[in-house]
C-alpha cells in the first residue's frame, strides 16, 4: 500500500491518479464495483471519471446535494441503508448510486 501511496503523491497526471486511486479502493476496500465521481463546478453536478466492475456509460451525473450519492459529497459524510432494495425510487442493484432514501442514515 505505502508503494501506491508514494505513486499517488509523486504524480500530476490526472489519469494515473485516477488509476492509482482505483487501485487502492479495491485493495483497501476489496469493492468490486464503484465509481470516482468529480464535481463540475459550472453545473454542480457530479460527473463518472472512472469505474471499476461497472461502466462509466452506466454511471449518472447526480446533482451536487440531492439523492445520498449527491449529499454525503457535499455533506462529507458517509452514509448508509440498511435495505436498498426496499427504498423508493427504483433503485437497482447494477447501479445504487442515485435515489431517494427514506432509510438512509448519517455513518455514526
Amino acid at each position: 500500500m505505502d508503494g501506491k501511496r508514494n505513486k499517488l503523491h509523486s504524480t500530476l497526471d490526472f489519469n494515473e491518479v485516477l488509476r492509482i486511486v482505483l487501485e487502492i479502493v479495491i485493495n483497501l476496500i476489496g469493492a468490486e464495483k464503484f465509481a470516482v465521481l468529480l464535481i463540475e463546478e459550472k453545473t454542480n453536478e457530479l460527473i463518472p471519471v472512472a469505474t471499476e466492475g461497472i461502466a462509466i456509460s452506466d454511471v449518472p451525473k447526480v446533482r451536487f446535494g440531492e439523492d445520498i450519492v449527491g449529499t454525503a459529497a457535499k455533506e462529507g459524510e458517509s452514509y448508509f441503508s440498511e435495505n436498498i432494495h426496499n427504498n423508493r425510487g427504483g433503485i437497482s442493484t447494477q447501479n445504487p448510486i442515485v435515489y431517494d432514501s427514506p432509510t438512509a442514515r448519517r455513518v455514526e
